[in-house]
């Protein structure tokens, strides 16, 4: 291919090379060329002048710039890559009954596939001074433009640019200005004399910032783990009352087992109805650890399969003393002894270690375990934490509790609801405001240096050390590191904030900067600076603190140097908006839900149910769903093939008595196919929809499973409601019953045990076998699908687990908890053949059920005379809703219910919507919505509810906000509370009034003048605790209410107030010209000593006053830092020590460190020329929290070669152990002394201890192992 060609310029040509497999790539070519090109750049065309006399002026030029045809006043460069992609893919699935074209081939595209990727940069030069440059990218958004003049050193403007590539300017009197990056529009220049440069710069960019936390040079990782997250299904243990040591056996599913499980005993729970017909064999050592001493069972992984036990002597039923459940033993054929159920995938086993739970991935080897209150952010004592680092899981027990398995039994009022099958407690409520707490730190290297990584906008990073400015510290953004420029003690906390690179985003803020620097002769200098921050991104709202804050920003600093002295004095003043968005999100109530796409990889036929046996309405007659009772399912097939790109197209369903005609039902029977179907809308629908259609026999039934992710469990236990949206276009007969299930549906979708296998024909699909009929037919998959019914491809399916079962149909004595149907009742109306929108609002026990829910279905069942004629019943995704507030106190089936819902769903509407009324809502909050969720409260009597938020900073906003209407029952006195974790904070109290017609309302609460306005109307009381600290959650309550039904929308923030701040540093430095010697032996030598003061203010917090001297010396030999640091506030003092000294002597130097922020470090390093190196060192850190000790030793020789590549050895030995030791941090002077305790070896047991050691072949002096070097550990 040839780029250009010219009598005068280089022919530039490139190659190309192509070989077909997936995405073939070849290379284009790769450029870098600078040429002359000749051309005329001027307004018009040049012609000869005509001839003047001398008396006339000169004409004036005929072109801008005087550049002719092959001058070199015009460059051009570029550099860059040019990739393209040309590949073809095809893939066909094969089976017994023929291809299944449309199914492809895993990872593969289909058809040709064609890819250009650019990536170069153009740019033009001319005069040497004035220049273009384009950029292009990967993609038109990522293009890149740049207009710039480079002036001479002489000249006033320096330099200019304009453009979109990286602009940036540098940073004056320590006023940090972050470095520009890609895409992001920006005009900057530079002004300059002979002692002074001015820098100017607008840009607009992006603000993306991060934190990280530091001790030492070590970064802090924190992993929280919530007390319910136990390993389930792995770990289990006889109940205590089991004498001990005893004999156990397990059984497991499998399908070829020759034990099958009988009827399981009446009184049961109602999950245990599955296993009637399970086939189970020995377990063998390697799917289970036995341990009859101790009574443990563990498995290597989470079991997907059904686990039976035994023991010796269990007796035909015991008592599980958690639950108070009562469980009945089943007797096997063949099999002697009384057998339980170990293992249930979803369900609740009185068997399991709840306990032991998965260690958060990163996990260093000195990780910190703890149990922290939420609200008051406290280590919690009466825990023992065992993990041995080979180890995936670690595992947690109480020193107090009943039973140290179950460790926060007893925590809590009522703690015992987090180990039980059915809790009365809200899952998802704070009655447990525990957490566990897994902290490790990346590197045990302690030096100067922290290494942060790549990705970083230099000049944007902001560094403190124990609370304490560090201006000094430099980032290298090649390397990645951060250097403070003074010593790091293992015990110091540094807190480095920066902005990541994150070229090519959209940008969201406006940045003005200008700096200023003066010399004042040969050894002054003095700087200023301003900046100006602010969003203009419309519509925009915020949902943390500091993600978009405003800022007017100044700095000056004098420094210079005379003699053996320096100094520096810089003040900064600023005025900082919190938000320049102007609103901040605290709880938007407007989440969307939980709901599965209807397609090929998540419908299935149902597995049987068993026991059809309602979770709401116990004693209501229930129904025997089997595989030998199953009713035929029908199928229409609604599906075509696009001739143009080759997708499946589905059609829609039509309307009743207007169906569509290309989908007549299918015949069923061998080698037939099975529903359910799916249908593309259906009277004034126009979303996916399930159908199932069936013609019940007496007796039968007929169902459909929807999954979420293959059937692979998630926790919805924060669900209060299920929506259902059905319709049932043909007449049931009278007597039908449909249910409703959600939780861990079962992949035995047929009761064979069996995989099924994928099938072919004219629609790829899978085999179902019909029991009742004894009939293999398909059940087709369209659009293809990654699985038949296995979904995590382990070989095993799964049955049923816990479910929540709700019967839809009403009931001789009303409904089974069912709302929003045509039926008087509220249930589903079997006459309708409109759409009903059902609504299922969940007991607390429900919502337990669905901590390990996998999917949801619907049942149909005939419990009458054969049906005539087929019926359908359509079903949209159901939608489980949850809610940021969750109830506080028991709700169970008559108490609070909290959801949300769309706006459109509320019971009583209001006459005006909510955006109607307040635009912003739709505007600002909700501009990508199709629906303005709410929140949906119904209370029996008083309620109280609590949601987490994002911690808050209130002192720097002037009003909350928030949308309410009561839309029926007795509202009473309604208290809505923003408080810290230690409970204080905020308290609203007002009485709002009630009624099906009351419109939505704005309340406005002023936090300086500690009102409530109601559409612009004082009411009620408002009390602040100013010594509060940052909100983190929310409460909703009430006192004097019945029969509430209640909406909310969008709590949040507004008003963000002005916030001054002010800081003088000074700091003066002496260094000591020569060394003082005695009679010619330096005594002290190399001596500085840098003494800062810092006073800082803000108009939200207390002036603070810092004092800090840092001293470098040599004292008769021996190297010395010693730095002291105070921090003062009105009514409080600090003051803190620690050093860094070396001594050597002769060939060994002895080395110590030490800080009383809590870390010691003892080292001593000997070098001889005939013995080799040695390395002794101990340290400890940690306290007060915890002790931390390290111990290390080695060894280094280097010989003369005699074996080849190598002449060295190497011996190393670490010992390392952690204790959570609670150590007091005493003054400085004392705690030198109890300092020198944390070293000793001690005897108590440790919470863990790692040991290793080492010998090496190496190689000098690059210290790689070879490969016949070994290594012991």
């Amino acid at each position: 291919m040839t780029l250009w060609t010219s009598s005068t310029q280089p022919k530039v040509t490139g190659s190309k090379t192509c070989t077909f497999f997936r995405a073939t790539t070849y290379k284009l070519f790769f450029l870098l060329f600078s040429f002359g090109v000749p051309g005329l750049l001027s307004a018009q065309t040049a012609a000869p002048s005509p001839q003047v006399t001398p008396s006339l002026p000169a004409e004036a030029p005929a072109s801008l710039f005087q550049t002719q045809l092959g001058s070199a006043d015009f460059q051009a460069t570029a550099l860059g890559t040019w990739t393209e992609h040309l590949g073809f893919g095809w893939g066909a699935g094969f089976s017994s009954q023929g291809t299944a074209p449309f199914m492809g081939y895993p990872g593969y595209d289909q058809g040709f596939i064609f890819q250009q990727l650019p990536d170069f940069d153009l740019t033009l030069w001319l005069l040497r001074r004035y220049y273009f440059q384009v950029g292009y990218h990967g993609a038109f958004t990522n293009n890149t433009f740049l207009l710039g003049y480079l002036g001479r050193d002489n000249e006033l403007l320096r330099w200019a640019k304009l453009g979109s590539t990286a602009i940036g300017v540098p940073s004056r009197a320590e006023l940090p200005v972050p470095a520009g990056q890609q895409g992001d529009p920006a005009l900057a220049f530079e002004l300059g004399t002979s002692s002074s440069v001015h820098d100017f710069l607008a840009r607009y960019e992006d603000n993306n910032t991060v934190t990280k936390v530091f001790y030492g040079s070590r970064e802090a990782n924190t992993a929280v783990l919530d007390p319910s997250s136990w390993i389930q299904g792995r770990f289990f243990s006889l109940p205590a009352q089991v004498a001990l040591p005893t004999t156990l056996s397990v059984l497991i599913q499998d399908p070829a087992g020759s034990t099958v499980v009988p009827s399981v005993p009446s009184g049961d729970p109602g999950w245990l109805s599955s296993l009637s017909g399970l086939h189970v064999r020995p377990a063998t050592s390697a799917e289970v650890y036995l341990d009859g001493t101790h009574g443990l069972v563990q498995l290597p992984a989470t079991s997907t399969k059904i686990l039976l036990v035994t023991w010796t002597g269990a007796g035909a039923s015991f008592q599980d003393p958690v639950s108070g459940q009562t469980y009945q033993g089943l007797s096997l054929p063949g099999q002697s002894g009384f057998w339980y159920v170990l293992y249930l995938p979803g369900s609740y086993s009185p068997f399991e270690n709840k306990n032991t739970y998965p260690l958060p991935s990163g996990t260093q080897a000195n990780a910190l375990f703890s149990v922290t209150n939420k609200d008051s952010l406290t280590s919690l004592a009466g825990y023992t934490f065992s993990w041995i680092p080979s180890q995936n899981y670690f595992t947690l027990t109480s020193t107090t509790g009943t039973y140290p398995n179950l460790p926060f039994l007893n925590a809590t009022a009522s703690p015992g609801d987090l180990y039980k099958p059915n809790p009365t407690m809200t899952p998802q409520g704070r009655a447990l405001n525990l957490e566990i707490q897994v902290t490790s730190y990346a590197t045990q290297t302690v030096s100067n240096s922290i290494n942060l990584g790549t990705g970083i906008l230099p000049g944007s990073v902001v560094v403190t050390r124990n609370g304490q400015s560090v201006p000094g510290a430099v980032y290298d953004p090649v390397t990645g590191t951060l250097n403070l420029g003074l010593p790091l003690y293992d015990s110091d906390q540094i807190v480095v904030t920066y902005q990541t690179a994150n070229q090519f985003s959209t940008p969201t803020d406006l940045r003005l900067y200008q700096g200023n620097h003066w010399d004042l002769g040969p050894s002054q200098s003095l700087e200023a600076a301003e900046s100006f921050q602010w969003n203009l991104q419309q519509n925009r709202f915020t949902t943390q603190d500091s993600q978009a804050p405003g800022s007017i920003s100044s700095a000056l600093e004098w420094k210079g140097h005379s003699g053996d002295w320096s100094w520096l004095v810089n003040t900064t003043g600023a005025a900082v908006l919190a938000d320049s968005t102007g609103y901040r999100e605290l709880a938007g109530l407007n989440s969307q839900g939980t709901t599965a796409n209807l397609s090929s990889q998540t419908v299935r036929p149902s597995e049987a149910p068993q026991t059809l046996s309602s979770s709401y309405t116990p004693g209501l007659t229930t129904f025997s769903a089997t595989d030998f009772n199953r009713g035929a399912l029908l199928y229409r097939d609604y599906w075509s093939l696009d001739p143009l790109s080759g997708a499946m197209v589905l059609a829609n369903g039509g309307s009743p008595g207007n169906e569509n005609p290309n989908a007549p039902l299918v015949p069923y029977g061998s080698n037939g196919w099975t529903g359910p179907y799916l249908m593309l809308g259906y009277e004034g629908k126009t979303d996916r929809l399930l159908s199932i259609e069936s013609q019940l026999g007496a007796n039968q039934w007929a169902g459909a499973q929807v999954v979420f992710d293959r059937g692979l469990p998630r926790d919805l236990s924060g669900t209060d409601a299920i929506r259902l949206d059905i319709c049932l276009p043909d007449t049931l007969p009278p007597g039908t019953r449909i249910f409703f299930q959600a939780g861990s549906v079962g992949e035995d979708i047929d009761g064979t045990g069996s995989v099924a296998q994928t099938t072919g024909g004219t629609r790829p699909g899978m085999t179902f076998y019909d029991q009742t009929r004894g009939e293999t037919v398909d059940y087709p998959l369209p659009e293809g699908s990654t699985w038949t019914n296995d979904g995590n491809g382990d070989g095993v399916l799964s049955r049923d687990g816990s479910l929540l079962t709700r019967e839809l149909t009403p009931l001789l004595n009303g409904t089974d908890g069912i709302q929003g149907g045509a039926d008087p009742t509220g249930a589903l109306s079997l006459t309708s053949t409109n759409w009903q929108e059902l609504t299922l609002r969940l007991t607390d026990a429900e919502r337990a059920l669905l901590r390990s829910a996998g999917g949801w279905r619907i049942v149909v069942v005939n419990p009458g005379a054969s049906w005539s004629a087929p019926a359908r019943v359509l079903a949209e995704s159901a939608e489980f809703e949850g809610s940021a507030f969750a109830p506080q106190t028991t709700s169970g089936t008559s108490g609070t219910t909290v959801r949300e819902i769309p706006e459109t769903s509320e019971i009583a509407p209001a006459p005006q919507s909510l955006e109607s009324l307040y635009p912003e809502i739709s505007n600002r909050f909700n501009a990508s919505a199709l629906n303005i969720q709410v929140m949906e409260l119904l209370a029996a009597s008083d309620y109280s509810l609590i949601a987490t938020i994002s911690p808050f900073r209130y002192q720097v906003w002037g009003q909350l906000v928030f949308y309410y209407r009561y839309a029926g029952g007795l509202p009473g006195t309604v208290t809505l509370n923003a408080a810290d974790p230690s409970g204080r904070g905020l308290s609203v109290s007002w009485n709002p009034v009630a009624g099906a017609t009351t419109n939505w309302h704005k309340a406005v609460i002023d936090l300086k003048a500690m009102t409530l306005k109601v559409d612009g109307v004082t009411q009620g009381s408002v009390h602040l605790d100013t010594s509060s600290s940052d909100w983190d959650h929310l409460t909703l309550s009430s006192s004097g209410s019945q029969g509430v039904t209640a909406y909310f929308a969008e709590i949040h923030a507004e008003d963000p107030l002005w916030e001054l701040k002010g800081t003088v540093r000074a700091s003066g430095t002496w260094q000591q010209p020569q060394a003082w010697k005695v009679q010619d032996f330096s005594v002290v030598s190399g001596t500085r000593v840098t003494a800062t003061t810092t006073t800082s203010g803000s108009t939200a917090a207390e002036p603070t006053w810092s004092g800090e001297s840092d001293v470098v010396t040599n004292v008769l030999g021996s190297r010395w830092n010693v730095q002291t640091t105070m921090a003062a506030t009105p009514g409080a003092s600090q003051l803190h020590g620690a050093y860094d000294a070396s001594l050597p002597l002769g060939p060994l130097v002895l080395s110590e460190k030490f800080s009383d922020y809590g870390s010691r470090l003892e080292e001593a390093h000997l070098d001889l020329p005939d013995f080799g190196i040695m390395d002794v060192s101990a340290s400890a850190l940690g306290p007060p929290l915890r002790l931390e000790q390290n111990y290390q030793a080695s060894w280094s020789r280097w010989f003369a070669p005699f074996i080849p590549l190598t002449d060295g050895l190497s011996t190393q030995l670490t010992w390392h152990e952690i204790r959570n030791t609670a150590i007091n941090l005493a003054p400085f002077a004392q705690q030198w002394v109890d300092s020198w305790d944390w070293l000793r070896v001690r005897t108590d047991v440790p919470d863990y201890t790692q040991a290793m050691a080492s010998l090496s072949w190496l190689e000098s002096p690059s210290l790689e192992s070879r490969p016949w070097g070994w290594n012991l550990q």
